[in-house]
Formats: C-alpha cells, sequence, structure tokens
C-alpha cells in the first residue's frame, strides 16, 4: 500500500487516506517509518487529506549511501515533497527525530504551515537518546560487524521498552517497523540515519518563527524524552499553543493511543478550523485523562 514520488531525485514513499478537509502531513522518527501513523491516519481520514511520508533513508523511500541525513537534510526533502504534491500549506504533525526535522522546515518555511502539531519529539539538547547515539557510532563499523543481527535483537525490545502497554508491540507489529533495516545493507541504513541529525541543529532554531496555532500532545510514560520540552516549547513557539497529555502512554503514543491522539488533533483543528471543510464529530472517542492549556 503507498505510492512514490521523487523529491531530489530519490523515490519517496508515502500513503494517503482521505479526500476531504485539510491536507494534514504526518512526519515519524527513528526507528519508524509512515507504518506508524496508519492507525491515527485511519481515525482522521473522514476529515482530512492525511499523508504519512517514509523519509529519506527510511521505510520504503531510496536509502542512498551519499545523501546527507542531518534534520536540515530531511527539512529539504519535506519542502521538496510538498511541491511535488502541490500543497501549498499543510498542517504538520511530527513526532520523535520528525519533532527536529518538522521544527527545522517550520522555522525555514513557516509559510508553508496552517497548524503546528509537535508529540513526543525531540528538541533543544535532550538528544539523541543513548541508543541512538550507539547506533550513529557504528558509522565507521566495519561490514562483518554490521552482519551480525544486532539490530534484529535489539529494536523488537527498545520498541517494547518504550510502551507503558508492551503489548502494543506484538511481533506481528514489530516485524513491520524491523523490515527496513534487515540484512547489511538495512543495518548500514539505520546507522545512517541515526549518526545525521544532532542537537546542534534544534538548538540553533529560533522557534519563534512558528507563529501559527501549536497542539503539544505528550505521552506522560515516555522513558526517553521528558515533559519538560513541551513546556520549553509552549514558552518559546511564536503563536498560541496548547498543550494535551496522554497518561498511561509510552513514547510511540500512535501505536498504544491511536484514538487518543486522533481525538486531541481534530479538537484541535476544528477550534482553529472553524466553519472550513473537514470540521465535524470527533472521529474518535474523547481521550480519558487529556488535558488541554492555551496561550
Amino acid at each position: 500500500m503507498g505510492e512514490y514520488l521523487t523529491v531530489k531525485d530519490h523515490k519517496i514513499h508515502y500513503v494517503k487516506k482521505g479526500d476531504r478537509g485539510q491536507p494534514v502531513v504526518c512526519v515519524h522518527g527513528i526507528p519508524t517509518s509512515s507504518f506508524l501513523w496508519r492507525k491515527v491516519q485511519d481515525r482522521l481520514a473522514a476529515h482530512y487529506q492525511t499523508y504519512a511520508l517514509d523519509m529519506l533513508g527510511y521505510g520504503k523511500s531510496d536509502k542512498p549511501t551519499d545523501a546527507e541525513y542531518t534534520a536540515s537534510a530531511q527539512a529539504e526533502i519535506l519542502d521538496g515533497f510538498l511541491d511535488a504534491l502541490g500543497l501549498r500549506q499543510v498542517v504538520l504533525a511530527c513526532h520523535d527525530q520528525g519533532g527536529a526535522f518538522g521544527s527545522v522546515f517550520a522555522c525555514r518555511y513557516p509559510e508553508k504551515i496552517s497548524r503546528f502539531i509537535f508529540m513526543n519529539g525531540v528538541a533543544y539538547d535532550y538528544w539523541p537518546v543513548i541508543e541512538v547515539k550507539a547506533m550513529g557510532k557504528l558509522i565507521t563499523a566495519p561490514d562483518f560487524f554490521l552482519q551480525i543481527p544486532l539490530f534484529e535483537m535489539m529494536l523488537p525490545n527498545m520498541l517494547r521498552a518504550s510502551a507503558y502497554n508492551r503489548a502494543a508491540f506484538p511481533d506481528k507489529v514489530a516485524r513491520e517497523y524491523m523490515a527496513p533495516w534487515m540484512g547489511l545493507e538495512g543495518a548500514k541504513a539505520l546507522v545512517r540515519v541515526a549518526a545525521g541529525p544532532s542537537e546542534t541543529e534544534t538548538m540553533a532554531l529560533d522557534l519563534s518563527r512558528i507563529k501559527v496555532p501549536a497542539l503539544v500532545i505528550w505521552a506522560l510514560n515516555d522513558p526517553y524524552l521528558p515533559f519538560e520540552i513541551a513546556e520549553r516549547l509552549k514558552r518559546d513557539l511564536g503563536g498560541p499553543v496548547r498543550i494535551a497529555t496522554i497518561p498511561e502512554c509510552g513514547h510511540f503514543l500512535q501505536e498504544e493511543k491511536p484514538d487518543e491522539v486522533a481525538a486531541i488533533m481534530h479538537d484541535f483543528l476544528t477550534e482553529y478550523s472553524e466553519g472550513q471543510p473537514g470540521s465535524g464529530p470527533k472521529p474518535g472517542p474523547a481521550p480519558s485523562g487529556a488535558a488541554g492549556e492555551k496561550r
């Protein structure tokens, strides 16, 4: 399932669900792909055009050995993706390292976003987490070392360790996330994307350039990224900011609590888009335990 288009001479894979309302572009981080957003897309598709892409080096997109995988380079891939689809302005939703990619993009091209949604993403100098640092340091490792099925053993445990409810990552789901990283070439691709971005890029951002309404969703049982990031974003973003929290949920909130994530997103988007196509009943049950704040 999915389609391909060419962005800066690279094939980029994406999944579109929904044909009405505002375009919502969903950006993943490491070690995931567009697959992470499938449940949220299903719940939003009745109200929005949702696009989830595999960033360069991830999922089913190209994994060139000579490309840059910095947050800045991925922001340019995102810009090219919007241009290729003819999307002049979008709701941008980002997660994990996608938070860095999306923040760089939003600061660089603020006129191209109508709303900014940031969930359990990397920002400031809170990253990369130790597991990703360890992967990135293997960039100079010889091939024989990477032929050891290291990531095949490590990634399922890493995904489950990130969760409040480990049942959210049964073997079948874990295998989908692992598939792009299997074998020697897959392992080398994972090392490249892990080594690319750095906190120097996010520390240099002037987040006040993002003046559109913003939503920060935070799963409170994230073992990697602290809620303090959400509080700092509320202070530093240039427009009105809502914070919504999801208790009893780990880092990959789209996998554990898709109903809550979709309902919070829809509530936010309809509040700021009253009367526009795509508004209407919430796409899922009201998120129990979610709390909202506005500036």
